[in-house]
């Protein structure tokens, strides 16, 4: 069976089921450096690569039918 779904990015599945597209997602990396800056290295800052995180976000989701909206409320009140 071909879960394709025409003109979207990002697909929201539990298994193989698609519950729900993407309307317009941008994705978001951030790192946060740790400054290690000692009296050898005088007046210069210097950092190391820190905790990494990552986000993807979107002006809306297309939720394909009620069965699958109730998926993803469970889902979220279940914190799986």
């Amino acid at each position: 069976m071909n879960n394709t779904q025409k003109g979207i990015d990002v697909v929201l599945k539990c298994g193989e089921m698609v519950l729900a597209g993407q309307l317009n997602a941008t994705l978001n990396q951030t790192m946060y450096p740790i400054e290690i800056t000692n009296k050898i290295k005088g007046e210069w800052q210097e950092n190391l690569g820190g905790i990494k995180q990552w986000s993807i976000a979107c002006d809306g989701m297309y939720v394909k039918s009620v069965e699958t909206y109730d998926l993803l409320q469970t889902a979220f009140k279940n914190n799986s």
